[in-house]
């Protein structure tokens, strides 16, 4: 394997690609909500994703496979470090925040002798990842702003857009648990494991269909969405269509984990 292939592994696997995604889909509703970026929450985002997304993936390989996963134990280490020094300098409500992720994190990787997982629960593992999902790109920026009093007054618009991106999030898991139907467990119970992929799809085009009716409820307080957003949904249902299980694993990993960060790009050049 040559060097330029040993490095896209290595940002795959070692969790920085999904962790750009998430800061991106953070900034988007920065942008959105017309709201200075705030770089400490930016940095606490991608850190603790990484970490978090590493602990997931690598539970139960850290023993019997250290070796090659220890530059990615030693990256995950040291950003867990850089997260816990960076809550230091958010507010009581940021910090549950990131305990509320953290505790569906654990409760998705627990052992079976420990209790049921969040990962052997029917359609869990999609709602588990758009609820962080949501948390941490909806509900972080929020935490801090003078918009947390409005939101308060007005539960409705959060409870709307929290929704949204749980659902959005959830069509883009979509092509993973497409591509893995040949290596889960069937135990599993995924989406496509239960209804088969072309039926998958159709869910994910509903799912789709329903966060453009939440964007229009959205619009009644003057923060809905726009061409952009537009753009972005009919991608994901482009990128939805051609997923199969013969696809790269890199369609999933880099192709669909980028639709955050061409959200944000764009949202950028239209500022």
């Amino acid at each position: 394997m040559n060097l330029s292939r040993r490095l896209i592994k290595f940002y795959v696997d070692s969790s920085l690609h999904v962790a750009l995604g998430l800061t991106s889909l953070t900034i988007v509703s920065f942008l959105k909500f017309n709201l200075p970026i705030e770089l400490k929450t930016i940095a606490l985002v991608f850190f603790s994703t990484v970490s978090g997304y590493n602990l997931i993936k690598y539970s139960h390989q850290w023993r019997t496979d250290l070796n090659h996963h220890l530059a990615i134990l030693c990256l995950s280490t040291v950003f867990a470090l850089f997260s816990m020094v960076l809550l230091s300098f958010h507010n009581w409500l940021t910090i549950a925040i990131i305990a509320s992720v953290t505790f569906i994190s654990v409760w998705y990787v627990l052992p079976k002798q420990y209790g049921l997982s969040l990962r052997r629960m029917p359609i869990m593992k999609l709602i588990a990842v758009g609820i962080t999902w949501a948390l941490m790109s909806i509900a972080l920026p929020i935490a801090e702003s003078e918009l947390l009093f409005f939101f308060l007054r007005v539960p409705s618009f959060l409870t709307i857009l929290f929704t949204q991106t749980v659902l959005l999030v959830m069509v883009w898991c979509l092509p993973f648990e497409i591509r893995d139907l040949k290596v889960d467990d069937p135990n599993l119970k995924t989406l496509p494991q239960l209804i088969g992929v072309p039926l998958t799809k159709v869910v994910g085009y509903i799912l789709l269909i329903a966060c453009g009716l939440l964007g229009i409820l959205v619009d009644n307080y003057d923060n809905g969405w726009n061409e952009t957003d537009i753009l972005i949904y009919l991608l994901t249902a482009l990128l939805l269509y051609f997923s199969t299980q013969s696809r790269s694993d890199y369609y999933a990993s880099l192709v669909v984990e980028s639709i955050p960060v061409l959200w944000m790009i764009l949202l950028i050049i239209a500022d």
